[in-house]
């Protein structure tokens, strides 16, 4: 025998659990229905169906989830609604004779009034359970099981409409909630209104779906909407055994139809779609390959062009070995040129100390910049200019080697960053020396804010057995005085420059 009784808790008002305060203990229970109940000892079932005005044989006594406690459920049922106070009673058979209503999950006002007309229009005609839920908006997949399954606000299937327009009016009924509804799925038996409007659908014979939030405020609008629709599901799931069987059988056959059809459609759609791509991809194909042809002949008049270089550059061979030994001497008999050497891609001309004349506050003055590596690359077409003597703290920051030149030996070429490249990339080096040298000793511009740093080199006089004046002539002609210098070849791998950027690209 249990110690304890339950008694749900929309039983029992307030003032009656004032009365009955320190004997009641909050209980949930879900079997044989999900409820919210006080429980109580046995001891105190007298004192409750006292202050409830109650004896015991109005109540049916069912065993619980709980092996201690016992339901007492009204034969006569008690309905007080804490927001009206008022009592509703409706005549109801013991719930032992059939099938038990089930709560599931929840989101609504007045529960207990939609569970009652579930109780009164559903039970005398189902053989089993009613389990009522509201997934509130998300969809719920149909229950398999022998309990009937009522969704209130809710779909089978994600990929359904769920967005529909809600009417004003249902069963002729003013609709309270008018949030979006669902719209019925393909595998169903839909119910309408009078208007013809769908408001829910039965789908295996045991799982109703109302498309609308029929329980949002708990009106009475809103439980005789309810009452009307579970009144149509009847028609459709209500008579004889026989009858239900004959209806489940004819709702199998249209089901299987429309799976078929509905597979047909979906091969058929997916061959459609798959044949769209193709087509697609050929066309894109058709486009790279226009493409491609462009640049085929673009390729193949370019192999063309070097293979006629390559038969030019072969003839000439002796001929340019004869040229660049010429090209050398004329480069290292040049002013102020003390070595030439290779390495890798670069060609490094050292030079002597070299001066800059500077004209200021209209007095020419002579400043000892030191010696310099003249590093051409040839693979870049760029020049860099190395100061090997000193370095000045100068406009572009610590180290500069020249006022015109960074710490990394890029200069600011201006108008000459375009012409050295060409020279250098048909084998010029003696007019590309030229050039650098006049930049080196004439390019100073002290006017600027890099060139007013040329003061910061060593100020020296004039001196007469100097000539710093030298002819273009004698700058680009070797002297007996000044012997070709001899090569020095470093072209060893491995010895390369990580970076060589175009001295173009220098700040300035």
């Amino acid at each position: 025998m249990a110690s304890h009784y339950a008694i749900p808790k929309r039983l029992i008002s307030e003032e009656e659990r004032s009365l009955l305060r320190g004997k009641l203990i909050n209980h949930a229970i879900s079997i044989p229905l999900e409820t919210s109940s006080y429980a109580f000892k046995r001891r105190y079932l007298v004192d409750v169906l006292r202050v409830l005005g109650c004896s015991e044989s109005d109540f049916s006594v069912h065993t619980t989830d709980h092996e201690e406690v016992e339901l007492l459920f009204p034969r006569l049922r008690r309905d007080r609604e804490a927001a009206d106070g008022g009592t509703t009673e409706v005549d109801s058979e013991s719930l032992t004779s059939r099938g038990v209503l089930k709560g599931g999950s929840w989101n609504g006002r007045n529960r207990s009034a939609f569970f009652e007309v579930a109780e009164e229009v559903l039970l005398p005609y189902l053989g089993g359970n009613i389990c009522i839920s509201v997934p509130h908006h998300h969809h719920h997949s149909p229950e398999e099981n022998d309990d009937f399954h009522i969704f209130i606000w809710s779909s089978p299937d994600t990929d359904i409409d769920h967005d529909v327009r809600t009417p004003e009016r249902l069963f002729g009924i003013e609709v309270d909630c008018r949030d979006p509804s669902y719209g019925p799925s393909s595998d169903s038996e839909v119910i309408i209104d009078d208007d013809g409007n769908p408001v829910a659908e039965v789908i295996n014979g045991n799982n109703l779906y109302i498309f609308h939030d029929v329980c949002e405020h708990g009106t009475d609008r809103e439980v005789q909407i309810f009452r009307k629709i579970l009144e149509k599901v009847i028609d459709l799931i209500g008579g004889t055994p026989e009858e239900i069987a004959a209806r489940k059988a004819e709702y199998e056959i249209r089901r299987r139809e429309r799976m078929r059809e509905q597979f047909v459609t979906f091969c058929l759609s997916r061959n459609e779609r798959r044949a769209k791509e193709y087509k697609e991809k050929i066309s894109e194909i058709n486009s790279e390959i226009i493409d491609l042809q462009k640049e085929l002949t673009v390729k193949m008049r370019a192999r063309h062009e070097h293979m006629q270089m390559i038969e030019a550059f072969g003839e000439a061979s002796d001929q340019s070995r004869e040229e660049y030994l010429a090209e050398f001497e004329k480069l290292g008999g040049m002013i102020h040129v003390k070595k030439v050497k290779v390495k890798n891609d670069d060609l490094i001309i050292s030079t002597d100390t070299l001066y800059a004349m500077v004209e200021i506050e209209e007095k020419m003055r002579r400043y000892e910049l030191g010696e310099y590596d003249i590093i051409i690359n040839t693979a870049y077409g760029s020049v860099k200019f190395i100061n090997t003597t000193r370095k000045i703290h100068g406009h572009w920051g610590e180290f500069d080697n020249h006022p015109h030149v960074d710490k990394h030996g890029n200069a600011c070429l201006g108008n000459i960053s375009s012409i050295l490249p060409q020279l250098i990339a048909t084998a010029k080096y003696t007019v590309v020396y030229t050039i650098c040298l006049q930049y080196l000793t004439n390019g100073v511009n002290p006017s600027d804010p890099a060139g007013a740093h040329i003061v910061k080199y060593p100020q020296v006089d004039f001196e007469e057995t100097t000539d710093d004046t030298e002819s273009e002539e004698s700058a680009t002609e070797p002297t007996e005085a000044t012997p070709a210098t001899d090569v020095v070849n470093e072209d060893v791998e491995g010895e390369e420059e990580t970076e060589r950027p175009p001295a173009a690209a220098a700040a300035g």
